[in-house]
């Protein structure tokens, strides 16, 4: 009798290892990073976030392929959560002066591993990431309405209610859309 028990006990140890392993989800990432277009060699860091968007220790590290800010990791990216922060660290091309910036900036977005249309970080991702981070967290709200509601009450700061639903993620300044101005 005793020895059934702690078969029973090791199998379900097993059973239980495995199915947590089952529940990473794997996927490609790449996208763009601009405030004008971020220069090759840039750092992008990808960090998973727990359900509670703390940072879980899960990290990942590629550079700016091109000077029109485009990165890819160049392989599948697994994720146990649903939420990621993306980072940028580099110069970037500076629209106004023509020329390279003098010094580099950081910009960042949280993103959902979840739905893969997009990865671009840009102001915008950047400007709405902590009210994103304080619905998801003290309102309950999914991400995807969070970072509508997020991305609605900034263009409302700026009376561009109009682009209420575009996706901040998916904005490049270098698609040829009127969006992209």
């Amino acid at each position: 009798m005793r020895k059934i028990t702690v078969i029973t006990f090791f199998l379900f140890i097993i059973i239980s290892c495995t199915d947590k392993e089952e529940i990473g989800k794997l996927i490609e990432v790449e996208g763009k990073v601009e405030k004008g277009p971020f220069t090759q060699g840039s750092t992008v860091t990808m960090q998973e976030l727990d359900a509670n968007l703390a940072l879980t220790g899960n990290s990942f590290q590629t550079d700016i392929r091109s000077n029109e800010g485009d990165f890819k990791f160049e392989t599948s990216l697994e994720f146990q959560s649903q939420f990621a922060q993306i980072a940028c660290d580099g110069y970037f091309f500076n629209e106004i002066e023509g020329d390279l910036s003098n010094s580099q900036i950081r910009l960042e977005a949280i993103v959902s591993t979840e739905d893969e249309n997009g990865f671009n970080v840009n102001i915008l991702t950047h400007l709405v990431k902590d009210r994103i981070i304080k619905l998801i967290k003290e309102d309950n709200y999914s991400y995807k309405n969070a970072s509508l509601k997020a991305s609605e009450e900034l263009l409302g700061n700026f009376g561009l209610q109009r682009y209420k639903d575009l996706e901040f993620r998916n904005i490049s300044i270098t698609s040829e859309n009127d969006n992209s101005g």
